[in-house]
């Protein structure tokens, strides 16, 4: 993840601890089992976040990552500290409706492998250990 070793090299430096993953079937990471929803990618980052031991924390979500920092601060308001948001959007226009679809199918079918390339989202805590 060459963009979240900037994001390291940068805010770690200030005494931020950065935290990036990749949702469930992109990447690096499995598919695992059962639908797939921006709010099952939500429950996802914070069951990570409680497993790593995190407290509160501030969030800077990059594309499909910025809609799960959105349901992450819609489901879990008393976890996050401060919201930032980058390449995101409050609708979903037709291309992205079309894109999602796609992502749907993929997701549910296992296709390519169980894995999408695609954004991440990034957590920053600081001076978490």
């Amino acid at each position: 993840m060459p963009l979240c070793a900037d994001f390291d090299k940068g805010l770690g430096g200030e005494g931020y601890r950065v935290i990036c993953y990749d949702h469930r079937g992109i990447g690096a990471s499995t598919r695992g089992s059962g639908n797939i929803s921006m709010s099952t990618l939500a429950a996802d980052a914070a069951s990570l976040l409680d497993a790593l031991g995190v407290g509160r924390f501030h969030v800077l979500g990059w594309s499909l990552g910025s809609c799960v920092a959105q349901e992450v601060a819609i489901a879990y308001p008393e976890l996050m500290t401060s919201l930032v948001l980058a390449s995101t959007w409050h609708r979903a226009d037709g291309y992205q409706r079309a894109l999602y679809t796609s992502f749907r199918h993929l997701w549910a079918t296992g296709a390519s492998g169980n894995r999408l390339d695609g954004a991440d989202r990034r957590v920053v805590l600081p001076g978490a250990a």
